[in-house]
């Protein structure tokens, strides 16, 4: 397991660009050939994920402005590169930040923003008839009966609940100050036994009489 500097175990994009480096290092000739196939195989990865999250701007604009599919999906991916420049620009200060609040912040928000919108915004009928396009049966099946209480209410309330456990588990609890250590007579009269209250009056009189 790799440790961070904090003493928390690595994860995120220090796992990645700094953990996994090194350890690929410590591999010798085959660690230079197995660090090229995953961080080939990872570029893949993210721009398989960037053809999918440009579809949604590229629709936009085209609807909206009335533009073609090639121009908006090129200024779709302009806007994108020049976030992207900037970003690598300010690596240091901003690549965390931006995980950490696309991770933590945008993703919850965005799922309970659709649940809402798909189960509480979008008329009963015009869901069905889009779905329906590409299964004519979809009305009668169990799933669009279980579907709309199931995003309506269920998710909303399930991701709140991750939410809530993922911030319990980064804030930590706050420490209770202790108390001067002075304890009165009444508070030993109160955890005495009697016993030990008679025992200690035995001795007290015993010192007073050897005076």
């Amino acid at each position: 397991m790799a440790v961070g500097a904090d003493g928390a175990f690595a994860a995120g994009p220090e796992l990645i660009f700094r953990v996994l480096p090194a350890l690929f290092a410590t591999m010798g000739a085959a660690g230079d050939w197995v660090a090229v196939a995953f961080f080939a195989l990872l570029a893949i990865a993210a721009l398989t994920s960037s053809i999918s999250m440009l579809e949604v701007p590229t629709s936009l604009l085209a609807e909206r402005l009335a533009l073609g599919r090639p121009v908006a999906a090129a200024l779709a991916a302009a806007v994108g590169f020049a976030l992207t420049a900037l970003l690598a620009a300010r690596f240091e200060a901003l690549f965390e930040c931006v995980v950490s609040l696309a991770t933590t912040y945008a993703e919850p928000l965005l799922g309970v923003a659709l649940c809402l919108f798909a189960g509480w915004c979008i008329h009963r009928d015009r869901l069905l008839g889009e779905l329906a396009r590409a299964e004519p049966t979809f009305a009668e099946s169990l799933f669009w009966r279980l579907w709309q209480p199931w995003v309506r209410l269920a998710c909303p309330l399930l991701i709140g609940a991750g939410v809530r456990q993922l911030a319990a588990l980064r804030i930590p609890a706050p420490r209770k100050r202790a108390r001067p250590h002075s304890v009165n007579c009444a508070s030993r009269n109160s955890i005495w036994s009697p016993r030990m209250r008679r025992e200690l009056m035995s001795a007290r009189y015993s010192a007073w009489l050897g005076r």
